[in-house]
C-alpha cells in the first residue's frame, strides 16, 4: 500500500500566553508508523493518541495561540517506505518527526541529521539507539537493555533455569535485544542452547520452532514484533512444547491475544510500565482514550501521548525551532505524564517504571 498522508488539524481556537495569535506561523510534526500490514495495530493505537494529545492542545489554546498540527504518514514499518514519507514530510517544514520499529528509527537516524531535526522514538527499544551515532535521535520509550537484563536475572535467579533457548524477529530489535539477553544470562552462568530468527511479519515458525524444540531447552525467550509473539506462542504450544516462554514489551498486545488465545497464560516478562487504574497518572487518559477509540489504551499509546505533549510544552517555550526544541526535548525532567514523571537522560532515552508480568486468564498480572 502507497504511504499516505494525512494532515489532521483540530479546529480549535487559542491565544498564547500574550493573547495575541503569532500569525500565520505553522507548528507542524511529523509523524511516520505503521497504518497497514502487519504492525497496523501499533500505529492505529499511536495514532488514536496522538489526537487525543491534539484535542488537549489544541483546545488548551495551541502553541502561542496556534493549532499544532500533526501529519501522518503509513510505512507498513518498512525502512524504504520511511524514507520515503520522511522526504516527503520535509517539504512542510515539521519541528519533529515521531516513529517506531528499531530498523525504521536507524534508518531516518542519518536524515534526521541532515536536516537537524529531532526523531523522536516512541516504539523502537533496539539497545542500538542510544549508540552516539545516533545524536538526533530522542527514545521517548526505554531500550531493550534494561528488560534484557532484569528478564536474564529473574531466569536465572529466581527460576533456577540454567538452560534457554532464543527465537527472535531478524531486525535491529530482535538482535540487538537478543544479544543483550544472552551476554547478561550468560555473564550469570547460563547457557544458550539455541538461537533461531524469523523474518519481519513472520506467521509460520514451526521450522524454527522444531530446532529449538530438538535442542530441549528449560525455556523459551521470544524477542519479537506485535503480532509475531502471537504466533510463536501458539506454535510453542502446538508443537507440544511445554517449557515456560519468557518475553518483552511487544507481547503485551492485544493482537498476540486475538492470535494465540490460551496459549498465552503462563508466559512471563519484562516490560515498560503504563497502568490506567484509579488512582494512577493514567487514569483519565485510559478513560478517555477507551471512550473515544474502544478498548484500552497500550504502553505505546501511552509513550505517543506524552511525547506530543513534551513537544507541546517545547514549542511553547522555544517556538519554532529545530535546535531549540532538541534542547529542550534533553533538558526534561520529571514531565508529569499518563507514565507517571518523565526525565530524558544523558544517553537520550527516557526512564520511566518496568513491570514484571505474568499472564494469567487472558490478562497481564504481576510476576511474583
Amino acid at each position: 500500500m502507497a504511504a499516505a498522508a494525512m494532515a489532521v488539524m483540530l479546529l480549535a481556537t487559542g491565544c498564547g500566553d500574550n493573547g495575541e495569535s503569532s500569525g500565520d506561523e505553522r507548528y507542524v510534526i511529523g509523524w511516520i508508523n505503521p497504518l497497514s500490514g502487519a504492525s497496523a495495530f501499533f500505529g492505529e493505537a499511536s495514532r488514536n493518541a496522538v489526537l487525543l494529545a491534539l484535542e488537549d492542545i489544541n483546545g488548551d489554546g495551541g502553541i502561542n495561540g496556534q493549532e499544532l498540527e500533526v501529519l501522518f504518514e503509513d510505512n507498513e514499518l518498512r525502512p524504504d517506505a520511511s524514507i520515503t514519507a520522511f522526504q516527503r514530510l520535509m517539504s512542510e517544514d515539521p519541528v519533529a518527526i515521531l516513529t517506531a520499529g528499531s530498523s525504521v528509527v536507524i534508518a531516518l537516524a542519518p536524515l534526521a541529521e541532515q536536516n537537524g531535526i529531532l526523531l523522536g522514538n516512541i516504539g523502537a527499544q533496539s539497545p542500538e539507539l542510544i549508540s552516539p551515532e545516533y545524536p538526533f535521535v530522542y527514545n521517548f520509550i526505554p531500550t531493550s537493555a534494561a528488560e534484557a537484563l532484569r528478564l536474564a536475572e529473574r531466569i536465572y535467579n529466581d527460576e533456577g533455569i540454567r538452560r534457554v533457548a532464543m527465537i527472535f524477529v531478524d531486525n535491529d530489535y530482535g538482535i540487538d535485544t537478543s544479544e543483550a539477553f544472552r551476554e547478561a544470562y550468560e555473564q550469570l552462568g547460563g547457557t544458550v542452547v539455541r538461537e533461531e530468527r524469523h523474518d519481519l511479519g513472520a506467521t509460520d515458525m514451526r521450522t524454527q520452532l522444531i530446532q529449538i524444540r530438538n535442542s530441549d531447552p528449560e525455556a523459551v525467550v521470544v524477542v519479537s514484533n506485535v503480532g509475531e509473539v502471537g504466533h510463536t506462542v501458539a506454535q510453542i504450544r502446538e508443537l507440544g512444547m511445554s517449557q515456560p516462554i519468557f518475553g518483552f514489551t511487544y507481547a503485551l498486545s492485544p493482537d498476540n491475544f486475538e492470535i494465540a488465545g490460551d496459549a498465552m497464560n503462563g508466559m512471563r516478562g519484562i516490560a515498560v510500565s503504563f497502568s490506567g487504574e484509579p488512582g494512577s497518572p493514567g487514569e483519565d487518559f485510559a478513560r478517555r482514550y477507551e471512550e473515544r477509540h474502544g478498548g484500552e489504551p497500550t504502553v505505546f499509546a501511552a509513550v505517543a501521548y506524552d511525547a506530543v505533549r513534551i513537544i507541546a510544552e517545547g514549542l511553547r517555550e522555544v517556538g519554532n525551532d529545530r535546535a531549540a526544541l532538541i534542547e529542550y526535548v534533553a533538558s526534561v525532567r520529571d514531565f508529569d505524564g499518563v507514565l507517571g514523571r518523565t526525565t530524558m537522560t544523558a544517553e537520550r532515552q527516557s526512564q520511566f517504571p518496568l513491570n514484571e508480568w505474568e499472564i494469567a486468564d487472558g490478562e497481564a498480572t504481576s510476576w511474583e
